[in-house]
This record gives C-alpha cells, structure tokens and sequence, in this order.
C-alpha cells in the first residue's frame, strides 16, 4: 500500500492505518468495509474502525457532501477565466461534465451516505458565489445538444436508487421517500416507468 500512504501523505489527509490479519478476518470487516474481505480497502467517513462492528456502516465509496467543496474549489482554479475546461470544448468537457451533474443531481435528490443536512448544506455551497465560474461551466455545458440529448434524469436517479438498494441497504428509507415527488411529476418521462421502492428492488 505504499502508493496509497504516499498519495494520503501528499494530500494532507487526516487517516488512520488499520492492519487486518488475513489469515483471521474480522466478521466486521467484510460487514462494514469490503463485502469481498479483500485489502487494501479504504472507508470514507463513520466512527472510527475498531476491533468490533461499528454502529454505523462503513463506506468504500466517498460521500458526495465531505468532499466535493474541496474538490470543487480545486477543479474552479484550473478553470480558464471563460470558455471550457481547456478553452474551446474538448474530450476533457466530455470526461468533466458527467461527474459534476452526478454529484449535482445526487445532492439535489438526497441520494448518498450524506446526512440530509450535511447534503443540503453541500448543494448550498456548491451553488454560492464562491461557485460562480463552476456553475458557468457546468451551465454552458449542460446547453450543448449533446448534453441534452445524453443525460435522463430519471434514468440516472433510477440507477442511484438501484445501486444504494443493493450496495447501500442501511441507507434504505429516506433516499426513497426524500424524491419520490419527483417521481410523480417526471413518470414516464423519455418513456420510464415510475421505479419500484426500495424494498422491491431489494428483493
């Protein structure tokens, strides 16, 4: 795991080692960090790993509210004053703009290991002056045709909805209940059927 250390180290990240013996794995281990047991494994977020279960679920994959500010903050200063990620539109944008919506679309619907507050807070912040270049980019490209015709946004909120329901069972109720308004208006929208809950996908 040396590249993982160096690239923690170079990233001033705050962490904590935990050595797992793999000829006796803890039960806790393949609960709440990696399903398969394997190592290295790294877990976003939660109370601190100890030797036994903890109360919370650990999750491999990072929350969008903890670390998109930061991450935000850092892809605004690489921006060019106008224009695209490299000026005129490249293969960058086409990279770029996916994830950006993502992390958008998952903060305004509640989907992810965030809590509601820390989640509305993330959006607010995201969507503040602080912002302003971002949000340009992000709107200039969400303009283009090609955008439009690629991105549902029901199609991507249906396959969030899958994945926490089979990846992220703990986080079950909310993520449901929090955009199923959504739901009603947008139902067969580009020909979607209005998704099942929770607990049918599960089974």
């Amino acid at each position: 795991m040396n590249n993982v250390h160096i690239a923690l180290h170079e990233a001033k990240a705050d962490y904590t080692t935990v050595n797992i013996d793999l000829r006796n794995r803890p039960e806790w281990f393949a609960i709440k960090v990696n399903s398969a047991g394997k190592v290295p494994a790294l877990a976003y977020g939660g109370p601190k790993v100890t030797g036994e279960p903890s109360p919370e679920a650990f999750m491999l994959a990072e929350s969008a509210a903890g670390p998109l500010p930061r991450r935000a903050e850092a892809l605004q200063a690489l921006l060019p004053p106008s224009g695209y990620a490299v000026g005129e539109w490249s293969i960058a944008d086409a990279a770029l703009t996916p994830v950006l919506k993502f992390a958008e679309m998952a903060l305004e619907n509640g989907i992810g290991t965030f809590t509601e507050d820390a989640g509305k807070q993330a959006l607010e912040t995201f969507r503040s002056p602080k912002f302003a270049r971002l949000q340009k980019y992000l709107e200039d490209v969400k303009a283009r045709p090609s955008f439009e015709e690629s991105y549902h946004e029901v199609s991507n909120i249906c396959y969030c909805l899958n994945y926490m329901a089979v990846y992220r069972p703990n986080y079950e109720g909310d993520y449901h209940n929090c955009i199923q308004s959504n739901f009603e208006v947008e139902a067969g929208y580009r020909g979607h059927e209005k998704p099942q809950s929770f607990v049918e996908l599960k089974r």
